[in-house]
C-alpha cells in the first residue's frame, strides 16, 4: 500500500522533472518494499520476490546504464521464474 503509492509519487515527480536517471531503481525498490511489507498477507513467498526486487533495485542505483535491463529483469524475469517456482512448488503439494 504505502511504498507503493510513495515510490509512484517519487517516480511520477522525477519524470515531470526529467530525472529520469533513477526512475527504474526507485520503482523497482519501492515495489520490493510494498512486497516486503504485504507478504504477511498473501503468500510468504512473496516476500522473497520482494527482497530480490528490492536488492536489484539497489544494484541498479549504482549502474549508470543498463536502467532497462535492470527493470526488465525485475518487473519481467523475477515475475516469471517465481510464477514458475509456485506453479512447480503447489504440483508437488
Amino acid at each position: 500500500g504505502v511504498p507503493l503509492l510513495a515510490g509512484g509519487l517519487l517516480c511520477l515527480a522525477l519524470v515531470l522533472q526529467g530525472h529520469y536517471g533513477l526512475t527504474s531503481s526507485v520503482m523497482l525498490i519501492f515495489y520490493g518494499l510494498a512486497l516486503v511489507g504485504c507478504h504477511h498477507f498473501t503468500n510468504p513467498m512473496i516476500g522473497w520476490l520482494g527482497y530480490a526486487e528490492l536488492l536489484l533495485g539497489l544494484l541498479d542505483c549504482f549502474t549508470a546504464t543498463h536502467a532497462l535491463l535492470f527493470w526488465a529483469i525485475g518487473f519481467g524475469l523475477l515475475h516469471l521464474l517465481f510464477g514458475i517456482y509456485l506453479i512447480i512448488k503447489n504440483r508437488r503439494a
